[in-house]
């Protein structure tokens, strides 16, 4: 996309372009391992997922009402697709933050990865001094919607400037 309409691709329009196929790519991925929970989780083959069988299926209730966002009580493709968006997240967070490779990570590794201690202990939800693999899903999940809310903006912005014709 010629952001600034100069006619020319240049080195940053060329690389939000490339980040965003990534992106496009990841989605896609994501909403596969969405179905594929799904089709796993639905016991009863309803074609959604309750929370009685979300949580037979290893989740947490804590889990289920974060990405039960429409707030109907079943988990369908796109909510499980944003959990797995959100796993693999977590995956790379873990993989980059766990140091010393116990499976956790403590306050210390937190902040030695970028983090405050503030938002350690925001994230801490059992308050134990360690962030597991469910606390940093959660995190996870947390900035996917910021991700979301500025890219809503951004669509909003343009939109904006496509239809004010007159500039006011």
């Amino acid at each position: 996309r010629d952001l600034n309409k100069d006619g020319v691709l240049d080195r940053d329009e060329l690389e939000m372009r490339s980040a965003n196929k990534l992106d496009e790519r990841q989605a896609a991925q994501n909403i596969e391992a969405g179905q594929s929970e799904l089709e796993k989780m639905d016991t009863n083959k309803d074609g959604v997922v309750d929370k009685p069988e979300f949580v037979a299926a290893g989740g947490s209730e804590l889990q289920f009402d974060r990405y039960d966002l429409n707030r109907d009580g079943v988990l369908d493709g796109d909510e499980l697709a944003k959990r797995s968006a959100a796993q693999a997240d977590a995956a790379q967070d873990m993989q980059r933050m766990d140091t010393n490779k116990d499976g956790l990570v403590d306050q210390g590794e937190f902040v030695a990865a970028g983090g405050s201690s503030e938002e350690f202990a925001a994230r801490d939800l059992n308050k134990d001094g360690v962030l597991d693999r469910d606390e940093l899903e959660m995190r996870s999940a947390n900035k996917l919607d910021e991700r979301q809310a500025a890219q809503n903006i951004e669509a909003g912005q343009s939109e904006l400037e496509k239809m004010d014709t007159n500039k006011d």
